[in-house]
């Protein structure tokens, strides 16, 4: 017979939200990445409650008319004092409406060569930059997500069958409170896609009306 907190998985993997991160996204809104400037230099501070605060100076190339560049990141461990540099490949691809979508290429060395997967943000665990499969990290809400629901919804049940009950049962309560949920957010997102393919006037009325930002 198992005792106190048996069976209680304890390898759950990393989560995102624990690691540093550096943001393609983030960098090309602060004018970072512009073809044909020179070296563009900058520096980022992470802070933590749980973590020492890390500081990182960096510097992008990127050649006129290139469609690739060179992040090079010297990031500081402000405890042990330790630092290191990371030189990361940048790659761009087209958008459908025109410009371009700029990414960082994995460094973490695979098999004797870098890993090259094209991310928007790497994450900062054990001094090194990298993608999230190379540092086996997952989201928060796929580790609180329930697969029951997801079958719940896939069985096309009928959502009558959750309404409370007088002898619904503590666990059966939760469950029923997690489909509700997770039907919510369906329609949510059904709303918003239905939004983005609307006119630009019936838009600024939904968020006019709902009080939401664009984006949001």
């Amino acid at each position: 017979m198992g005792g106190i907190n048996s069976g209680t998985r304890t390898n759950k993997k990393r989560t995102v939200g624990t690691c540093f991160a550096l943001d393609a996204a983030r960098l090309r809104q602060w004018g970072k990445f512009v073809p044909g400037a020179g070296l563009v230099a900058g520096s980022v501070v992470w802070t933590d409650e749980d973590q020492p605060p890390r500081r990182a100076f960096y510097d992008v190339d990127i050649a006129a008319g290139a469609a690739l560049g060179t992040l090079r990141v010297m990031h500081l461990d402000e405890k042990a004092r330790d630092l290191s540099i990371c030189t990361i490949g940048l790659v761009a691809t087209r958008c459908h409406l025109g410009g371009l979508r700029w990414w960082l290429a994995c460094p973490v060395q695979r098999y004797g060569s870098p890993c090259g997967r094209r991310a928007r943000k790497l994450y900062l665990c054990e001094n090194t930059f990298g993608c999230r499969e190379c540092h086996g990290l997952t989201y928060l809400c796929r580790q609180q997500s329930d697969k029951r629901v997801a079958a719940a919804f896939r069985a096309g049940t009928d959502l009558s069958e959750f309404e409370a009950r007088p002898d619904m049962t503590l666990a059966e309560a939760i469950f029923a409170a997690k489909v509700f949920q997770a039907d919510d957010a369906r329609r949510e997102r059904a709303a918003r896609r239905d939004v983005r393919r609307r006119s630009p006037r019936k838009r600024a009325e939904y968020y006019k009306f709902t009080g939401r930002r664009p984006g949001a």
